[in-house]
C-alpha cells in the first residue's frame, strides 16, 4: 500500500474560466491537493493507494471522500474532526501573457490539527510500504510541520520509503522565522527521502535557499543528500512558459544508485503544449508517473519520458487529477499526434 499524506482542499475556478476571480459570481468546486492528486495517478495507473489526511466532519469532508473513493484511492485512514473547515483554493486560468493565479484560504483548517486527531500514527502506516508527502504538508502551520516530520520519522521506523516532493509554495510557510528554518524543516525529510521530485525552483529555492545554484551547484548538494545513504532517483521537471497557453515541458533524472558521488543525468526533450486546458496538477502528475516508474523497476529514462508524456497529457485535462492510465498512457507514448484513436 502507498500511503500519500497532505491536505485536501476544495477548489474553485470561475464559470467561464477565462474570468478575473473580481468578474466572477458563478464557480466550480472540485477537490484538489497536490500529495491525493498524485495518490489519484498513481491508483490510475495500478497502484493500491490510501490517503492520509483529515478532514471536517460535514458534507464538504464527505465529498471529498466521495471523489477519492471514485478514483480508487482507499480512505479508511481519514480522521474526522467534529468541528473545523476545510481548507480552499481559488484559481484564474491565465492567457498569453496574463500569468495564471492561485489564491489560498486555508489557515486553521482541520488538516492543521492532525496532532489532536491521530492518536496512533504508527498504526496510520501499518501495511504500507511507502510514504508520499510534499513540501506543502510541512507549509501551513508548526504543528502540521511536527505532525509531519514525526510520520517521516515513525515510517523510517517502520522501513517505510519515503517520497518528497518540494512543491514550493512562497505564499505558505509562514509560520518560518526566516528561510534557514524553512530550508532546514524541509532537510530533514529530503535526507530520509529514496525519491526527490520538483521544478529547479522548488530545488534551488525551496530546498536549497539559493536560487542561483545552476545544474552544478543543484548536483553538488544533491549528492551531499544522497551520500547520507538513502537517496536514489532526484527527477526534475522542467517548463519554459512563453506565455500562460504556451509552455515547453521537460525534465530531468539523476540516479543515484551506482554511484552516490556521480549520478547518471538523463534528459527528456521538452514538449509543446498549446492550448492549455489546465495547469494545476501538472507537476503532481509528472510526480506520479516517476513513483510508477520507480516502484515498477522501470528504466530511468524509460520513467522521463513516461513522467513528462503523462504531464503533457493532463495540460490538456480540466481539474487537478490525472485520470490516464497505463495504456492510454503508452499509445501515446507511441503515437503523440493528436490523432483520434478508433
Amino acid at each position: 500500500m502507498i500511503a500519500c499524506f497532505g491536505e485536501i482542499m476544495h477548489r474553485l475556478r470561475p464559470e467561464p474560466d477565462n474570468l478575473l476571480l473580481s468578474q466572477a459570481d458563478k464557480f466550480h468546486l472540485e477537490p484538489g491537493g497536490s500529495e491525493s492528486n498524485v495518490a489519484i495517478a498513481l491508483s490510475h495507473l495500478g497502484h493500491k493507494t490510501t490517503m492520509l489526511t483529515g478532514l471536517p466532519e460535514n458534507p464538504l469532508g464527505r465529498k471529498i471522500i466521495q471523489y477519492l473513493r471514485g478514483h480508487g484511492v482507499e480512505t479508511d485512514r481519514v480522521t474526522f474532526a467534529e468541528n473545523g473547515r476545510i481548507g480552499l483554493y481559488f484559481t484564474e486560468k491565465g492567457c498569453g501573457h496574463r500569468p495564471s493565479r492561485v489564491f489560498y484560504d486555508r489557515e486553521g483548517s482541520a488538516y492543521n490539527f492532525l496532532d489532536e486527531m491521530v492518536k496512533d500514527n504508527d498504526a496510520w502506516l501499518d501495511g504500507c510500504f511507502w510514504l508520499h508527502l510534499s513540501g506543502i504538508a510541512l507549509a501551513t502551520s508548526s504543528r502540521a510541520a511536527d505532525f509531519a516530520l514525526a510520520l517521516v520519522e515513525k515510517a523510517c521506523d517502520k522501513d517505510i520509503k519515503v517520497s518528497l516532493d518540494i512543491n514550493h509554495r512562497k505564499q505558505l510557510w509562514r509560520w518560518c522565522k526566516d528561510q534557514k528554518e524553512r530550508c532546514d524543516c524541509l532537510m530533514k525529510v529530503a535526507e530520509k527521502a529514496t525519491v526527490i521530485v520538483g521544478n529547479e525552483t522548488d530545488l534551488e529555492v525551496g530546498l536549497f535557499g539559493n536560487p542561483s545554484l545552476g545544474q552544478d551547484g543543484l548536483m553538488t548538494r544533491l549528492t551531499e543528500i544522497a551520500e547520507k545513504g538513502n537517496l536514489a532517483w532526484v527527477a526534475v521537471s522542467r517548463r519554459k512558459a512563453e506565455q500562460a497557453d504556451r509552455n515547453l515541458f521537460g525534465g530531468l533524472l539523476y540516479d543515484f544508485r551506482a554511484d552516490p558521488a556521480m549520478p547518471e543525468k538523463l534528459e527528456a526533450k521538452p514538449r509543446t503544449i498549446t492550448l492549455i486546458v489546465d495547469r494545476i496538477g501538472t507537476g503532481d502528475t509528472f510526480c506520479g508517473a516517476i513513483l510508477d516508474g520507480f516502484l515498477n523497476s522501470i528504466e530511468p529514462g524509460k520513467s522521463l519520458e513516461r513522467a513528462v508524456m503523462l504531464g503533457t497529457l493532463m495540460h490538456g485535462a480540466s481539474g487537478d487529477a490525472c485520470l490516464i492510465d497505463a495504456d492510454f498512457l503508452e499509445q501515446c507514448l507511441a503515437d503523440d499526434s493528436g490523432r483520434i484513436l478508433r
